[in-house]
Parts: C-alpha cells; structure tokens; sequence
C-alpha cells in the first residue's frame, strides 16, 4: 500500500504513543489529551496502514490499508456509525447502525478510487474554532 494514493496533508500527524490503532468491528478509540487532527500510522515499508481523523478526544473517522493487497476498511464513527470493506477482488460489503447482515457487492471502481472517495472527508475536514 503506497502513499501514491493520496497526498498526506502537511498538517496529518505520526499516530500517538500508546494509543491503540482502530481494528475492525472494535469498540471506537478513545483518547485522553489529544489535540483534534489527521494522524496516521505506517507499515514497515513505508506504507501508511491507518489515517484516521481525531475529533475532542475520539477518532471518528479512519480508513485502515491491507499491507499486501488493495483492500481496506473505511469507517466513520459519527452518528450514524457506518463502514465499508473493500476486498481484493474488487466488491465492497456496506456496515451500519441498522444492517449486520449485508453481502459483498461489486464496487463498480477500483480501489484508488475507492480511496479517494473514502479519505476526501477527511482531506476537507477543518478544526473547530473555539
């Protein structure tokens, strides 16, 4: 998974210390004295693995990059809670709030797009002016 997919803004931050990375289907992350930001984690070959949006103390919005296949998991944890897989092989399979029983789909794009589409929200997000 190469950085080549999207840009990391100037302002995105190295994931903190100490706090855990987000997993799939796992209980949102939340974090005590963390300043509202775009942060990300890498693979050990450079590859960002996590990019994920962090808003008064919870991450609210992540996309999470296989190492080894284009494939991911985007998910928003804002009301209402939301996510999406993109499998190797070109579907996607939807997650929300109201539906736990969705099958994979074709995602009619490829996965670059399907990355662009998922971290543009993110790109466009702007701190709250307190």
């Amino acid at each position: 998974m190469s950085e080549t997919l999207f840009p990391l803004p100037e302002d995105a931050k190295p994931w903190p210390r100490g706090i855990r990375e987000p997993e799939p289907h796992a209980q949102p992350v939340k974090a005590k004295n963390i300043k509202d930001g775009r942060y990300f984690s890498t693979w050990p070959d450079g590859g960002i693995r996590v990019f994920g949006l962090f808003e008064e103390g919870w991450l609210v919005e992540w996309i999470y990059f296989h190492e080894e296949q284009d494939s991911g998991y985007a998910r928003s944890d804002r009301w209402p809670w939301c996510a999406q897989y993109y499998y190797a092989n070109g579907t996607a399979e939807d997650f929300n709030m109201w539906d736990d029983s969705s099958r994979p789909y074709d995602a009619g794009m490829t996965f670059e797009e399907w990355v662009k589409e998922q971290v543009a929200s993110m790109l466009k997000w702007a701190p709250r002016r307190r």
